[in-house]
């Protein structure tokens, strides 16, 4: 194979008027097309969290990490709290528009990236067919990965840009960039920082080789200038603490830095996958929910595409951090002691970075998926290195070619068939979806029939849905209470909160859920028997009422 070419070494010519207008139009249809899940009365259950939780930063002036517990990113809860103050309350469509606007933002980075990698327009849509057009209309929910993927996205873009050299202060906004990502979602934020602080050691010859200063307005001579590493890491940390250190500072006035600092990077590492957790899930028995069926006559080929899709999505990062690996390992291709082998190596690095934190953290095909984001990029270099060396044999550039646009059927027909799936008005029916309209949840209605705003309701397991649609006030500082999920304190200061506030509704999924939560507390156990009686099972719930 031929040296790969480097993306460095030239400038971005601006795209020319048919290809802005193709990028318009492609990122216009992208987000039109999911606007019409913003109608659905359903969510996914991370979603009716944060709306469960912004209601309570909206409402009731409660706080993340202080009032209530949440191990997720405040910028997540905050974002949508901020919206909600804007439209006068926390509203479902709202959220899922902020998490498509955030789809957006990350495919039009990750295609602002793939177009300094290639030259060629459809190969730089690539990336945004697969994450905004195939991930979100796989998971059209709000979420705090959505946001955390995107802030990952405009990371890369602008770490990319300080590789080029393109803009004096990147180094300053990527600091910026890595410091935001960080509060969106923790294990992303913290690669990104890393990766942000190595990066003047990689490219440093950019900065270190003089660089010609425009001439002044006086007509003077252009006068050499110089970025040393050190004066690059210098900006680089300026960006981190210009975020972090008002933060910080905001935390610790309202009393949340403590909570933040163990809820955010304490807490999952020592209980999210403990044993039992309902996070300890693998993505090999989630594959086949991306796959989807419809009726005939196009049924089984759409079957066939989506099962396609759902493979490449599985493998496509694996297999893209492995080539770039075997890339650097032969000299002869992408020597990894020049400019650009350095360039590759961070950026495989990067991608490696986020892929192997979300495998750590859950290892659902979802998440690894958004984790693989940067992948994309890269995959978009490597696939253009493959297409020049195949230009001097015709047989492997058709097969290439073939192979990728196959590929971008698959997706694109998945995509296509969501489209029509959001006009009808139906949700993907893989999803674990909560009502998020009190008419659709018979135990809301019952709930809200027989309690106001100054009683308590407490609810068991996953109930965020309850907490946001209930007119009473949520009984725990837990939103999201689960079997070996919680630590043995957090199950002692939830007991202690319903003994507190002594909730006049309790609801339980089902009665193996009330019999586990019962044995570990004697207080509830007498509580529930003495004070509370059956009201009715609407939807499958049990639901206890207080006897005033």
């Amino acid at each position: 194979m031929e040296p790969f070419p480097s993306p460095f070494q030239r400038a971005v010519a601006a795209p020319t008027r048919f290809a802005r207008g193709v990028y318009v139009a492609w990122f216009a249809c992208l987000f039109l097309s999911l606007v019409p899940f913003t109608q659905a009365a359903l969510g996914h259950m991370d979603e009716a969290t944060l709306l469960a939780e912004a209601k309570r930063t909206l409402l009731y002036g409660e706080l993340q990490h202080r009032d209530y517990f949440d191990f997720q990113g405040p910028a997540n809860i905050g974002l949508i709290a901020a919206a909600g103050r804007l439209q006068g309350g926390v509203d479902h469509r709202t959220a899922k528009l902020l998490a498509f606007l955030a789809a957006l933002i990350g495919g039009v980075s990750l295609t602002q990236v793939a177009r300094r990698f290639t030259d060629r327009l459809w190969l730089s849509l690539l990336p945004s067919l697969i994450y905004t057009g195939y991930l979100a209309h796989y998971f059209p929910s709000a979420n705090h990965h959505w946001f955390g993927s995107a802030a990952t996205c405009v990371f890369l873009r602008l770490l990319v840009d300080w590789a080029a050299g393109t803009r004096a202060r990147a180094g300053f906004t990527c600091g910026v960039a890595g410091a935001v990502s960080l509060l969106f979602l923790v294990h992303e934020g913290l690669v990104n920082l890393a990766i942000g602080g190595l990066a003047p050691w990689f490219f440093g010859d950019a900065f270190a080789a003089a660089q010609p200063r425009p001439a002044d307005e006086a007509g003077g001579c252009a006068v050499p200038r110089t970025r040393s590493v050190a004066r690059e890491i210098a900006l680089y940390l300026a960006g981190v603490v210009a975020v972090l250190a008002p933060f910080a500072g905001i935390c610790f006035r309202l009393g949340m830095l403590e909570g933040y600092l163990y809820n955010t990077f304490a807490w999952p590492m020592l209980y999210y996958m403990q044993p039992g957790s309902p996070a300890r899930v693998s993505w090999g028995g989630e594959l086949t929910s991306f796959w989807v069926a419809a009726p005939p006559p196009v049924g089984p080929t759409l079957h066939f595409l989506s099962a396609i899709a759902a493979m490449v999505l599985a493998l496509w990062p694996v297999a893209t951090l492995a080539v770039g690996a075997a890339v650097l390992w032969r000299p002869a291709v992408l020597p990894p002691r020049s400019a650009t082998g350095r360039r590759f190596a961070l950026l495989l690095l990067h991608s490696a970075g986020t892929y192997a934190t979300a495998l750590a953290s859950q290892s659902t095909l979802l998440k690894l998926s958004w984790g693989a984001a940067p992948s994309l990029a890269l995959a978009v270099w490597l696939l253009d290195g493959c297409l020049r060396n195949a230009a001097a044999s015709p047989l492997l550039r058709r097969a290439l070619g073939t192979l990728v646009a196959g590929v971008a059927v698959s997706f694109l027909a998945v995509v296509l068939f969501r489209v029509v799936e959001a006009g009808a008005g139906r949700m993907p029916d893989h999803l674990a979806l909560e009502p998020l309209d009190p008419q659709a949840s018979p135990t809301v209605e019952l709930i809200n029939r027989e309690s106001g705003a100054d009683d308590y309701v407490f609810a068991h397991p996953l109930a965020s849905s309850i907490y946001f649609l209930a007119e009473a006030r949520p009984a725990t500082r837990y939103t999201v209470t689960v079997a070996n999920y919680m630590s043995p304190q957090q199950l002692r200061d939830m007991f202690d909160d319903i003994e507190r506030h002594s909730p006049k509704f309790m609801a339980f999924r089902g009665m193996g859920d009330l019999l586990w939560l019962v044995e570990r507390d004697e207080r509830l156990k007498r509580r529930l028997s003495t004070r509370y009686r059956q009201k009715e099972m609407p939807d499958g719930w049990i639901v206890l009422r207080r006897q005033d």
